[in-house]
């Protein structure tokens, strides 16, 4: 579930987590939601529950080679922002300044290593079992 649909609060997010300890989110297009958030809160948040956040994409690729590159190029372009947000304290631009996406800044979290390598590598591999079974 993406930050469990309570993305804008995330007090009720950490109640759920607290409640059920087999629950498990992930910030798929949900990142500039955390952004929004106030810098620290979102910080401890993530760091508290480090072990139980997965970061995901809410990509899609459709099958029209003419615009594969253009696709890829986007897609990139969002989840290497969105690392900058996780992993550093730079302010880092969301949205697209449209009346429906107004541009904002806000300063990246900063987050430890071991905490960023949890979210975005080892939590999918422990909660998708199989995940790597293919790879040698």
């Amino acid at each position: 579930m993406h930050l469990g649909s309570d993305e804008e609060d995330l007090h009720a997010l950490a109640k759920r987590l607290d409640q059920y300890p087999n629950f498990a989110v992930d910030a798929a297009a949900r990142v500039s939601f955390l952004a929004r958030q106030d810098r620290e809160t979102a910080r401890q948040f993530l760091l508290k529950y480090q072990d139980r956040i997965l970061y995901g994409s809410d990509s899609i690729v459709l099958p029209d080679p003419a615009d594969d590159e253009a696709t890829w190029t986007s897609i990139n372009a969002v989840q290497e922002r969105e690392w900058r947000f996780f992993a550093t304290a730079n302010v880092i631009r969301f949205g697209g300044g449209t009346s429906g996406n107004p541009a904002r800044e806000a300063q990246g979290l900063e987050l430890p290593e071991p905490a960023l390598r949890k979210i975005f590598r080892e939590n999918s591999v422990r909660w998708y079992p199989g995940l790597l079974a293919d790879r040698a």
